[in-house]
């Protein structure tokens, strides 16, 4: 999947898609990260990382798996980010 590839209507349904997720699940994620960071602004920098990865996979995962992914992900983005800073 490349974003230079699609047209513009693939495009905007993708950028629809993509709003949808960020609307349902962006603040249940940066709550979550901020759990293993203690810090709301690394939280959200961490929470963009897991959109900026969906939006790049190939496959993305089926919508029944994609809060089970998106936490999954930010969970192992936290723990990678607090990690690098210690």
């Amino acid at each position: 999947f490349r974003l230079n590839s699609l047209t513009r209507g693939e495009a905007l349904d993708r950028r629809r898609w993509i709003d949808s997720l960020i609307q349902k699940h962006d603040r249940s994620l940066v709550r979550y990260a901020d759990l293993f960071l203690k810090d709301a602004e690394a939280a959200q920098d961490v929470v963009e990382a897991v959109y900026l990865s969906l939006v790049t996979l190939k496959t993305p995962p089926a919508d029944e798996r994609m809060t089970e992914w998106l936490f999954r992900e930010c969970r192992k983005r936290a723990l990678d980010f607090w990690r690098k800073s210690q």
